[in-house]
């Protein structure tokens, strides 16, 4: 894997990971970037077949880790350097299981990965079940705990992937109280819980069995496995992940029963199990208007007006509260010889992006 560097990327001091530092990075025997390294605490944040097949790896005590390499095994310690400032592949434990992440969206096709939302800055979602893919089983240790995200359908560089994430079924942070506390997970606003809810967690699927409604009584797909919050932790290979991907489509009166779709420009693409329709052709398959329907509508708009005005109003106080670690921001193109590598573009950014 390289030699570990247990600098956590936000750290400007040398401190070993912990559940305030949790991600570590890997560089080869020849200085340059190799890989991450998340650790993850709690009772149940690993579970079931992420266990048992080798993804997260156990530490006891309730505490396991994982490893995402960059680059080829042989050069991780041969003290060679190339062109590739970042590297050219995502692996897990490239040590045990060498499990790879596609690169292209019609690559995760092909693997069994199940399409599911695009997201501005994110892209378009795809989750891998370890025991029912290309469908999925609803069992919160069969998701396999990195699930990437390609630029969408119809989107320039379309196929082309632009980020991950960590997930745990378990809220991470300083005493697993969730990700409100700085230099911890993606930052959830207090009012969702430790971590996101299960609805929060679907808006990053497109499927029947998975509600994003914010309404009391909404079914949670995970309950049989106990769980009532995601943790999650992106990492982007963008120059502009404020801006870029953007999701082909996006509509808010697709959206109006959905203020975090308004939020984050969300769309379930054609290739999903739920693709978007205008929310006038969901409560009227046939076209036909109603007063009732028009009554509906109104009270929808107005309550998601309110919605996102409660968001917008905790997204500016994070913002606010937040520090301004340094982040090292990756692009991500297709070289000469075919494939992809990742061309290594500098910037500082006054936080991880969410």
């Amino acid at each position: 894997l390289g030699d570990v560097y247990k600098r956590q990327l936000w750290s400007s001091t040398n401190t070993d990971i912990s559940q305030t530092t949790p991600l570590g990075l890997w560089y080869t025997a020849g200085g340059q970037i190799a890989g991450l390294r998340i650790e993850v605490w709690g009772a149940g944040a690993a579970a079931g077949r992420q266990v048992s097949d080798g993804y997260y790896v156990s530490d006891g005590d309730d505490r396991w880790h994982m490893s995402v390499s960059f680059r080829a095994s042989d050069v991780m310690c041969s003290g060679e350097t190339d062109s590739e400032v970042v590297g050219d592949r995502l692996v897990i434990n490239q040590d045990t299981i060498a499990k790879s992440i596609p690169m292209t969206s019609d690559a995760a096709a092909a693997a069994g990965f199940m399409p599911g939302s695009c997201m501005k800055s994110m892209g378009q979602h795809w989750m891998y079940d370890l025991e029912d893919a290309p469908s999925n089983s609803w069992v919160s240790g069969n998701l396999l705990p990195v699930v990437p995200m390609y630029h969408a359908p119809g989107a320039p560089e379309a196929g082309k992937i632009n980020a991950f994430f960590f997930a745990s079924p378990v809220c991470q942070g300083p005493n697993n109280e969730g990700a409100d506390t700085a230099y911890s997970w993606d930052n959830v606003p207090s009012l969702l819980g430790c971590g996101l809810s299960p609805s929060s967690m679907c808006e990053n699927f497109c499927a029947t069995d998975c509600s994003t409604s914010l309404l009391p009584g909404t079914t949670n797909p995970w309950a049989s496995s106990g769980t009532t919050h995601w943790a999650t932790m992106h990492i982007f290979f963008n120059a502009d992940p404020k801006e870029q991907p953007t999701c082909p489509g996006f509509s808010y009166l697709k959206n109006l029963d959905n203020p975090g779709a308004e939020v984050f420009h969300r769309t379930c693409p054609a290739n999903t199990q739920t693709p978007n329709t205008d929310l006038n052709a969901v409560l009227d398959p046939n076209g036909h208007s109603s007063s009732s329907q028009s009554t509906v509508v109104a009270v929808v708009v107005v309550l998601t007006v309110v919605a996102i005005f409660v968001t917008a109003s905790v997204v500016v106080y994070k913002k606010r509260q937040s520090t301004g670690p340094e982040d090292v921001v990756q692009q991500l193109k297709p070289t000469e010889k075919g494939g992809n590598t990742y061309d290594a573009l500098s910037t500082q950014d006054p936080r991880f992006e969410i």
